[in-house]
Formats: C-alpha cells, structure tokens, sequence
C-alpha cells in the first residue's frame, strides 16, 4: 500500500526493509497474543481455523512473490541483522532494540510442544511460500 501511495519513485529513493519470522513459532506467538486478548480455543483448534493473515505476511513485503523492500531479516537474528541496516543506513547511535509483545508467552517453553501434525501441516501450507524463501523448518534448523 504504502508504494503503491508513495509511487515508485518514491519508493525506490528509500531504503526499506521487513522483518520474517520461522512461521511455526510466528503462528505461536501471534496465539498467545490473540489468548491474552480474548478467548480461544486450544491452538492446535485455533491454527485451523484463524485468518491466513494471521499466519502469513508475505504478501505485504512482495509482489508477484518477490521482495519488494531492499533486505528481509529475518527476526531470529534481528540484532545482528539491524545492526547491517544500521550500517547501510549511517545510523550512528542506533536505538536499542525494543522487546514488545515480549509478556504474552514464556521465553523457556518450546512452542513445539503446541503442535500436532495437522496445525503443523496447516502453518507450512499457508505460509509455504516464506517457508521455502527462507527455508524454515518446523525443527528451526535451516
């Protein structure tokens, strides 16, 4: 939306960039912020039946499934990662990074356990395409 206002012109004088996430862990976090919020069902219940956007962003940094921002990073190294963004950019004194969100769910549990093979099956479904553009795998190894 925002090049499409922008323009390409616009757009493209701009250093822009989106983050990704392993979509398994994503699917997680976005349950225990959506549990903190309301009620739902058990996640593997909930990963069947929520919105895909719920899921997947991949369409909101690609077009025609390619990126059209200049760098995805990818939230696992997110650190490491800003700090090239902060190079790129001449950022002197970068902001330190902030941790939101962070309260919803336990950093030490293993989001794996959440999961049953058709919640596993679901997730690489919806979100195949950033799957295999970034090669997650449900075990985090890549």
């Amino acid at each position: 939306k925002a090049r499409r206002v922008l323009g390409h012109g616009v757009w493209d004088q701009y250093f822009t960039f989106a983050v990704e996430r392993n979509s398994w862990d994503k699917a997680v976090s976005c349950y225990a912020r959506t549990a903190a919020l309301k009620s739902v069902p058990p996640f593997s219940e909930w990963v069947q039946q929520c919105p895909v956007k719920s899921l997947t962003s991949f369409d909101l940094y690609t077009e025609d499934g390619q990126p059209i921002v200049n760098r995805v990073l990818r939230y696992e190294r997110l650190a490491e990662e800003l700090a090239d963004v902060w190079r790129v950019l001449r950022v002197e004194s970068p902001p330190a990074l902030p941790r939101a969100k962070g309260t919803y769910r336990t950093a030490d549990a293993d989001w794996r356990a959440l999961y049953t093979d058709a919640a596993i099956e679901r997730v690489r479904q919806v979100c195949r395409r950033e799957i295999a553009m970034f090669g997650y795998t449900f075990d985090g190894s890549r």
